[in-house]
């Protein structure tokens, strides 16, 4: 017992320690946002506990202890069950009743909806037998919990996608992901990272919703995560001759251009700038993820020359037939998805029900067994304090109206 709880203090340990640390980013992530302890994190794999060998092998401990702790148990109570009501008959002492007492008190019993075995001494009385289970089924579901929660976090597939607001995802499954808005704060100026999605299935069901952090949709057998967010780069390119245009949401270096020669290369976009005594820009870092006066860095090749420039939004570049037009960041927001194969999450909730069913068994349906003989009676097995006020009172009610 001791060892088992032992085992469990160790997984729940290595549990919470992978909810406060975020699991499956970038080596690099975990370098930038823990330096002091981000080597030490990495080593130990701390970036994903869940899989690791020691995580592992300590639910295989926890099941294999609780699956004996639930053999040795079934197999008491089976043994015990056989042997109930004999026990309950050679049960000694008890309360000395007189012998219409005794009959009254079965009577009394029997309207209680108490259940009767009689033998040729004694009538015993009983309810609420099938709590004696409430234990096992409590041990049992602990199993079920381990082993299907293992199952949905090894069989769960994971995948990040970056999209913008007004943009859809189609999957090889027919399922369609569209991001219809996101935002940072919320109307009171507070951070809130959230966004709205529509998710459209293959048979053509669909449901829309807010996700924000700790608040995912779950849609069939996905769940739909707000995992973080990221600014990209906004810019409009627009062809005079065919009068088409197009958007494009830059977050890495890009070259864009229509015919391969003259065009735009982004490098990167800065948050702020300052501008010095010479009208010059000078592009400047902001502490955390925001853009109060943000600035494009680019090159511009033009017939073969390569000019940098720093262009604020607003501003439009020509080369050749193409003008490129820089428009205000965009925010947008990394979607995890997490697919679980059926009928794994079903098993898991329904070995959380049943470990709710085995603690209202042990604390709310305990098994009574009253033995009365000709002039006693006892109560035996899981008595409780209530059962014991009952009788007693019902047996004070009989002497005063014997008094009486």
């Amino acid at each position: 017992m001791k060892f088992g709880v032992l085992i469990l203090v160790f997984v729940l340990a290595c549990s919470l320690m992978g909810s406060l640390i975020p699991q499956g980013r970038s080596f690099q992530w975990y370098l930038q946002n823990y330096p002091s302890a981000g080597k030490t994190i990495l080593a130990l794999g701390f970036d994903n506990l869940f899989h690791t060998w020691y995580f592992i092998f300590l639910i295989i401990l926890a099941c294999v202890n609780i699956f004996s702790c639930c053999i040795i148990r079934l197999k008491t109570l089976l043994k015990t069950g056989k042997d109930l009501f004999q026990t309950a008959e050679n049960a000694q002492g008890g309360h000395t009743i007189g012998a219409k007492a005794a009959e009254d008190l079965g009577n009394y019993l029997a309207l209680r909806h108490y259940r009767q075995y009689k033998t040729e001494k004694t009538a015993i009385f009983y309810k609420n037998i099938p709590g004696r289970y409430g234990s096992f089924l409590v041990h049992l579901s602990l199993l079920f919990i381990l082993v299907f929660g293992g199952l949905v976090l090894g069989m769960a597939d994971v995948a990040d996608y970056n999209i913008m607001p007004g943009e859809s995802l189609a999957f090889d499954n027919g399922m369609v992901l569209k991001l219809e808005n996101f935002r940072i704060t919320d109307e009171a100026g507070k951070t809130d990272y959230a966004s709205v999605i529509q998710v459209t299935a293959q048979d053509g069901a669909s449901v829309s919703r807010t996700i924000s952090v700790n608040y995912p949709l779950t849609f069939r057998s996905f769940k739909y995560y707000q995992h973080n967010y990221g600014t990209a780069g906004s810019v409009t390119a627009s062809n005079a001759e065919t009068g088409g245009s197009d958007v494009f949401y830059l977050t890495e270096q890009s070259f864009l251009s229509g015919d391969g020669r003259n065009g735009v290369m982004y490098m990167t976009l800065f948050p702020g700038y300052v501008e010095d005594e010479n009208g010059n820009i000078i592009p400047v870092t902001v502490r955390g993820n925001i853009f109060p006066n943000p600035v494009y860095h680019v090159l511009i090749s033009d017939e073969g020359t390569m000019t940098a420039k720093m262009v604020l939004p607003g501003e439009t570049i020509q080369t050749g037939d193409i003008s490129f037009t820089f428009n205000e960041p965009v925010n947008f927001p990394g979607i995890r998805i997490k697919h679980i194969p059926n009928p794994f999450p079903g098993l898991l909730y329904g070995s959380f029900v049943l470990m709710i069913v085995g603690f209202w068994m042990c604390f709310f349906y305990v098994p009574t067994v009253v033995t009365i003989r000709s002039d006693s009676y006892i109560i035996s097995g899981s008595k409780t304090i209530e059962e014991q006020l009952m009788i007693d009172t019902f047996l004070n009610g009989l002497d005063k109206k014997e008094m009486s």
